[in-house]
């Protein structure tokens, strides 16, 4: 049987598109129950490649893993760049509802991964350094942790209702708001005031 290594260099990484629609794939799947192989074959044509780039779950783990920690990491920065505060907050969640519209299968396999309770010390960590780029001290401020965290899951579940329906621009700006807001932001109440892209 070959190691994870060995299938990699017969495997080309793919490109981040074709790990977020595989990811989106299986967090569909691990719902019904059904394996990756099985998902696999019973899912349609345009997905028939997911056993090519993905022979094992477990690189396709490693490479949504790859691309949170790039895009986490490039958030962090330009978000420490600021002062603690509102911009520095509003640039937070500007970026995550971003990556939850530019990767809708990435974020769907997170949170199928968080409902069934999988341990991730990769995304704890991701999850402390998203706290910290807040200006949360996560060891003595339970109360603003909680806070973030709800502003967070807000995100993650409304960018996930809204795309079944409407345009990302359409909510885009909404959704950033109600974030704020939950971050005790009140001023922020229209899409004109967080800018939609």
């Amino acid at each position: 049987m070959a190691t994870d290594r060995e299938a990699r260099r017969r495997h080309p990484t793919p490109d981040d598109d074709v790990v977020d629609r595989a990811a989106g794939l299986v967090a569909r799947d691990a719902v019904t129950g059904t394996s990756l192989r099985q998902a696999t074959y019973a899912a349609a044509l345009a997905r028939a490649g997911l056993l090519q780039h993905f022979p094992r779950e477990s690189m396709l783990l490693d490479a949504v893993a790859r691309i949170n920690r790039r895009a986490v990491g490039e958030l962090v920065a330009r978000a420490t760049a600021l002062p603690p505060g509102r911009e520095r907050e509003r640039v937070v969640v500007e970026g995550l509802v971003d990556f939850a519209i530019a990767r809708p299968g990435i974020a769907a396999l997170g949170r199928s991964r968080v409902q069934a309770r999988t341990s991730d010390p990769a995304a704890e960590e991701r999850g402390l350094a998203l706290l910290d780029a807040m200006g949360v001290d996560a060891a003595h401020e339970p109360e603003r942790v909680i806070t973030v965290v709800c502003a967070f899951a807000g995100i993650d579940v409304a960018t996930y209702l809204a795309s079944e329906g409407y345009e990302p621009d359409e909510w885009r700006g909404v959704v950033v708001a109600a974030a704020m807001r939950t971050l005790g932001h009140p001023d922020l109440h229209s899409v004109g005031d967080v800018g939609v892209a």
